[in-house]
């Protein structure tokens, strides 16, 4: 059964609602209300792990309007449904071949069957669920809206709720007035813009942003050729520019996992210098450690290994008394004998008697050596069963409603 383990939700007030003309048109032209307060959150478009789903269980649970962001202009394997398997690995379900475009830019998704050497019967149940649930959006637009509503419906069956949440297409952001007036910025003064850019990044190293070059813009070119570094057409916002433009008008709060919390300073500090204003949303944080239950105590592998090893030199591991007694005799005589000579023959008569009894006791030095397998593939299994990245549907129903109600504790 699977478990919760963690549960992290640093509350940061909800902003007041920005009912500005900027805010009105920036949410209109999204496809967003604009008359009362919007709780952000959004992710590539896959079966989200648990600490991924726990942002938007948050969300909800904030009592605003729910918006998720589909982030449909990355090129990510939303296809690809990893699962823990019976030989204890790590395998992957691809529900379609991969591709180098965007998920925006991909066809809705006709799903293949699903493997059938899950780890166990729990996973191979959850796993059944994803294509059907794939096959209620089918025609959705693209693949990235597919999956992202599937995900999500999935999410709302197992806690009965109502699919009420608003899901928009990071896509979309390309088309309002705000991101024309901002690309039009770059683009009069792209060294102030780089600059701003490469000094917040700088200012926060631990959040991995790479410095842009001297001819380079926080964008990216997107068509049907694929993404590209921004050359000059069909532009769209990479992350950091992606997050600044939904929390200056797009929103009141914009939740963000552990990961995302480290680029967010990096959002703000960019923003704030290259724009001069501060960013109206806040930006909690929220995630969750949801396991597939057990944890990693490798006592059983140790005690095998050790047994299967000394059991090759210890005689009355073998339930031989006899030639452990003697064994004991010729160690005493060994360190008792006078010389090398002495000691070299010996030794010699305690390797024949270790090379006599393991061929006689073969079967049960075999057996082990089972022992240390059987031992290191539950050790293998174990692991898999605490990582913490498997995709929720995976879980058992009873996990998730645990880690909604540990969200709903927590928010009270």
């Amino acid at each position: 059964m699977s478990e919760v383990r963690s549960v992290t939700w640093r509350h940061d007030t909800v902003a007041p609602h920005d009912d500005s003309e900027r805010a009105r048109r920036f949410r209109s032209q999204l496809g967003l209300p604009h008359d009362e307060p919007l709780v952000l959150t959004g992710h590539q478009a896959e079966f989200w792990h648990g600490g991924v789903l726990a942002k938007y269980l948050a969300a909800r649970r904030t009592g605003h309007q729910c918006v998720h962001l589909v982030v449909d202009i990355d090129v990510n394997d939303g296809e690809a449904i990893p699962y823990p398997a019976r030989d204890g690995a790590r395998h992957t379900w691809r529900l379609a071949d991969p591709s180098p475009m965007p998920t925006g830019w991909r066809p809705p998704l006709v799903p293949r069957s699903p493997p059938d050497d899950a780890l166990d019967a729990d996973i191979d149940r959850g796993m059944a669920r994803l294509a059907p649930a794939l096959r209620r959006f089918e025609t959705s637009p693209s693949m990235a809206m597919q999956v992202a509503s599937a995900a999500w419906s999935l999410a709302c069956d197992t806690l009965g709720i109502a699919d009420d949440a608003i899901l928009v297409p990071a896509s979309r952001l390309a088309t309002t007035d705000l991101f024309q007036e901002i690309r039009e910025r770059m683009e009069r003064d792209p060294a102030s813009c780089i600059d701003a850019y490469n000094r917040a990044a700088a200012a926060h190293p631990e959040a991995g942003v790479r410095a842009m070059e001297a001819d380079e813009l926080p964008l990216w070119t997107i068509d049907d050729d694929g993404r590209r570094p921004f050359e000059g057409s069909s532009p769209h916002p990479r992350a950091i520019v992606m997050s600044g433009l939904l929390r200056l008008a797009g929103c009141e709060a914009f939740i963000h996992g552990l990961g995302g919390e480290r680029y967010e300073q990096v959002t703000a500090s960019f923003f704030e210098s290259w724009l001069g204003a501060p960013l109206h949303a806040t930006a909690p944080i929220v995630s969750a450690d949801l396991v597939l239950g057990g944890e990693a105590d490798d006592a059983d592998v140790e005690q095998a290994v050790w047994r299967a090893h000394h059991a090759r030199h210890d005689p009355a591991l073998l339930g031989d008394a006899q030639r452990a007694a003697r064994k004991r005799d010729l160690v005493e005589r060994m360190r008792r004998a006078d010389g090398h000579r002495a000691r070299s023959e010996v030794y010699g008569e305690i390797l024949d008697l270790l090379d006599t009894m393991r061929r006689e006791h073969r079967e049960a030095l075999d057996g082990f050596r089972a022992d240390v397998e059987s031992a290191m593939r539950r050790r293998r299994e174990r692991l898999l069963r605490i990582d913490r990245t498997w995709p929720f549907p995976l879980h058992d129903d009873a996990s998730i409603i645990d880690m909604d109600a540990a969200l709903a504790r927590i928010g009270a």
